[in-house]
């Protein structure tokens, strides 16, 4: 038993000697501080009137080598990269520069810690501080090592791309193209109201019948003024959009005669729907009616258009 008991010991101290070993070579790691920087000068919102602005900048555990930049990456060290208005304006290992140059009114410098290569650090150390710059009272001397910031290239304006001027025979084409499409939304109006026999409703029937007539004709008079109103006007055709313009004049005549019409059968006034019946008799002797077909006639002689190739029932 007892010697069982010493062979024990002897692992057990063995084993506290290994242990005491290992201890006395071990070195504890040290922590890594992380790089700081910061601007002292300018300070944020400061106003600074003189010839050339002193930028000083205060860095902390990180080593600066400008001849180093170019070339491998070594942790901890690199350089500082000066940015003015957020463009780049010189990569150095100085902590203070003096820049001129600068327009008056607000500015922003900015101060970053980059690798040899000139990738920021990972994790980015940037600062920024905003100032405004005002023009000294009396010009002085830059020192030599100012740093001057380039001025902006202007950004030359956009080269107008002329318009081509349609040919005779385009602008044929393109008023051919608008006024069929405008007769043939007449002509589907027409057909509308003839098929639901408005017209002998608005003759014959009862007030119910008479009032459910006007809601079906203003109805599709609104889909015909939403119609006319999506044409596009071809560039260069002033006669169209006039034209268009005075098609919707008459619409909305048209759509206000109806409602006159309607209101005075709902209210049974016979004074005031003799009074919108006459006014919409007159219609045809409207001076917007006139104009409209003035418009179509003056078209079709200036550009050689027969009737019958833009009316859209005669070329059914």
């Amino acid at each position: 038993m007892r010697k069982g008991i010493s062979l024990r010991s002897g692992g057990v101290l063995a084993l506290l000697a290994l242990i005491a070993l290992l201890l006395s070579a071990y070195v504890p790691a040290q922590k890594i501080k992380s790089p700081t920087l910061r601007i002292t000068k300018p300070s944020e919102g400061q106003t600074i009137r003189a010839a050339q602005v002193q930028v000083q900048a205060k860095v902390s555990n990180f080593k600066m080598n400008v001849k180093a930049i170019g070339q491998t990456n070594e942790s901890g060290r690199g350089h500082l990269n000066y940015i003015v208005d957020n463009v780049p304006l010189v990569r150095t290992a100085k902590t203070s520069i003096e820049i001129a140059g600068l327009a008056p009114g607000q500015h922003k410098i900015t101060v970053e810690l980059n690798n040899n290569d000139r990738s920021p650090i990972s994790p980015p150390v940037q600062v920024s501080v905003n100032f405004n710059y005002e023009l000294p009272a009396k010009p002085s001397k830059l020192s030599k090592d100012a740093i001057v910031v380039p001025s902006p290239t202007p950004t030359p304006p956009p080269t107008p791309v002329p318009t081509p001027t349609p040919t005779f025979s385009q602008q044929r084409t393109n008023v051919v193209a608008f006024l069929r499409q405008l007769h043939q939304l007449e002509n589907n109006f027409d057909d509308a109201s003839e098929s639901a026999n408005l017209a002998q409703k608005l003759a014959d029937g009862d007030s119910l019948q008479q009032n459910a007539a006007l809601n079906t004709l203003l109805a599709q008079l609104e889909g015909y003024q939403r119609q006319v109103s999506e044409l596009a006007v071809p560039s260069g055709l002033v006669e169209l959009a006039d034209l268009k313009n005075v098609e919707l004049q008459g619409v909305a005549k048209l759509q206000r005669l109806l409602q006159e019409i309607r209101s005075a059968i709902q209210a049974g006034n016979e004074q005031q729907l003799d009074l919108a019946v006459t006014q919409w008799a007159a219609l045809e002797n409207d001076p917007t009616v006139a104009q409209a077909e003035k418009l179509h006639v003056d078209l079709l002689a200036k550009f050689n258009i027969p009737d019958k190739e833009v009316d859209y029932r005669r070329r059914q």
